[in-house]
């Protein structure tokens, strides 16, 4: 082999292992940020049931005081023409959201700021009367804050282990 196929085969080699440095941190930062942003934007969920007068929940156990409750009222409700949710909070407050009706039943979201018991109440319409249904309790929580050193020392180990994996791969790559 002649010294300049030599050099271009190392010129090669290192361009490689460069790029699988990148990609490999490009789909960490992937894994890291994007369960993270999915999980902001859908809310946390809360569906209630209506079968006639009784209603059946499908809850989270608590709910935290920063993400949104993402609300889906379904069964009966497909028969309404509209569907309001009153928050009734722990310490007297209330807060009202109608919800939006689609093909599946009715939607919406709402954000409950104070840590405590709540009590959603349901307020449905058909035609012109209104009447009110199914009282549902969800227990809401100001969220965990992570500490800043353990966070830091889970990135670190992170960062470490994706390191090994390069240190790794790039004497196998140079063997191809």
């Amino acid at each position: 082999m002649n010294a300049g196929a030599g050099q271009a085969l190392n010129r090669s080699n290192s361009g490689y292992g460069a790029g699988v440095r990148l990609l490999v941190l490009a789909l960490a930062a992937v894994a890291v940020v994007l369960p993270l942003r999915v999980a902001a934007l859908s809310g946390q969920p809360l569906a209630i049931f209506l079968h006639g007068a009784a209603a059946r929940t499908r809850l989270l156990a608590t709910y935290d005081t920063v993400q949104p409750i993402a609300i889906r009222v379904a069964g009966d409700a497909r028969g309404f023409d509209a569907v309001t949710v009153t928050a009734n909070g722990p310490n007297g407050n209330a807060i009202t959201a109608p919800l939006v009706k689609g093909a599946r039943g009715f939607v919406g979201t709402l954000r409950l700021a104070v840590p405590g018991t709540w009590t959603l109440a349901l307020t449905t319409r058909i035609g012109s009367v209104t009447s009110g249904i199914a009282a549902v309790p969800i227990a809401v929580a100001s969220p965990f804050v992570a500490e800043p050193f353990p966070s830091a020392l889970v990135v670190l180990a992170g960062v470490s282990f994706l390191g090994g994996l390069v240190l790794i791969a790039r004497p196998l790559a140079r063997r191809v």
